[in-house]
This record gives C-alpha cells, structure tokens and sequence, in this order.
C-alpha cells in the first residue's frame, strides 16, 4: 500500500469513527424550542447525518489522491456562503458548505439550512419546530429570524440542509 493510500483510508477512518460518535451522542435528540442569547456563539449540535453504512468511500485513479464519499439516496451541492457573519463562528465567512436536498424526516432542531425569506438566501441553524414552521436563527444574531425578518419557514422554503463545511 502506498503512503498515499494509508493517509487517505485513514483520514476516511477518522471521519467514519467522528460521524458514529456524533450519531450515538445526539441520537436522543428531541425537537424543543432552544433559546440562544443575543450575540452567542453556540454549542447546539446539528443532528447526525452520516453513518458507517452510508458512506462507499473509493478513489477513482489511487495515483491521483483524490477521494469520493458517496452517499445513495441523496443529491449533494456545494454553497458558498456570504460574509454576514452571522453563523460565525461555526460556519467561517466565504466557508463552503457541502449541503443536501433534505426529506422533512431529516431536519431537526440544532440542523443548520439553506432557505428562501423574502427573496433572500439564508443560511441559518433550526431552534425550533412547530406545526411545521421552522424558526431559525444565526449563531450570532440577537434575534431568531421571524423577530427579524418575518420568516415563517415551511418545508418548501428549505433548499439544503449543511452536513459539512469544506476547509
């Protein structure tokens, strides 16, 4: 086996154990309201999403060093997001995000999203769920996002759920 290799399957193995201990830490994760402080940096956990059994990891040219994670059932994008500064410092300005097109099976409290408010792209975390309203919030913003931009979301304003943030 090359260096190459090693460094690839473990760097995979670290990812895999990572998701399995996030997976068994949050699995009793519930859907209640979460209060966030003006201007805090929060610790509230996005919901597992990745788990040994849906990740197929394989290289396509073993000499190239590049790494494919494929996960079935899913269509993965890449987003950009702006310098707001208001998911810092969780996701960095300019930071790109690895994100799905989610089912509403998979959103939950603590989950931050991709979704449309009066014509605006925002990227925020869910602090709460009720009668399929999502109330949203920026880790950094003094108010949740009905407070500050009347955002009622529904499940058809969400466009991605953020599963990683590409360094």
């Amino acid at each position: 086996m090359k260096k190459r290799d090693i460094i690839v399957a473990s760097f995979l193995l670290i990812i895999l154990v990572s998701a399995l201990v996030v997976a068994l830490f949050y699995n009793n994760q519930s859907n209640k309201q979460i209060d966030l402080p003006s201007q805090c940096y929060t610790n509230l956990q996005p919901s597992p999403f990745l788990t040994h059994n849906q990740v197929n990891p394989f290289t396509e040219n073993p000499s190239s060093g590049y790494v494919k994670i494929e996960i079935k059932d899913r269509e993965f994008y890449t987003l950009l997001v702006s310098n707001t500064g208001s998911m810092r410092p969780a996701i960095p300005d300019y930071a790109d995000m690895l994100a799905i097109k989610p089912k509403k099976e998979d959103l939950f409290v603590g989950d931050i999203i991709s979704f449309k408010c009066n014509s605006k792209q925002i990227l925020h975390r869910i602090i709460n769920i009720s009668n399929e309203i999502y109330i949203t919030k920026g880790d950094n913003n003094a108010d949740n996002d009905l407070m500050s931009f009347g955002c009622q979301t529904k499940f058809e304003d969400i466009n991605g759920k953020i599963v990683g943030v590409l360094y």
